[in-house]
């Protein structure tokens, strides 16, 4: 195999690791932000199903700013039923925090 065709390979492969790297970093702020704010709906005593009424708010603003960003949005998980668990997992979380 030539140099060149061996360095055209390795940037290839470069370029699909990255693709996969920024895939996960992608799906890990997603999850972050699922946590954010799930910890502000239970601060404030909203309603579970108001994340889907923030989730469209989301994407009606991101069409308008910023039109490719709009799919990030819908990787946040935001369902009445992620919510719910992510703030019992918080919850479960400061309990053990506290009785250590």
């Amino acid at each position: 195999m030539h140099q060149k065709e061996l360095a055209l390979l390795k940037v290839e492969l470069a370029n699909n690791q990255a693709m996969f790297h920024k895939s996960t970093q992608d799906s890990e702020v997603a999850t972050k932000i699922s946590f954010q704010i799930s910890l502000l709906i239970a601060k404030r005593c909203k309603q579970f199903t108001d994340c889907d009424f923030i989730k469209d708010c989301f994407k009606i603003a991101s069409q308008k700013i910023c039109s490719e960003t709009v799919s990030k949005f819908d990787k946040i998980q935001l369902s009445r039923m992620t919510v719910q668990k992510r703030i019992n997992a918080m919850s479960a979380n400061i309990t053990n925090h506290n009785s250590i």
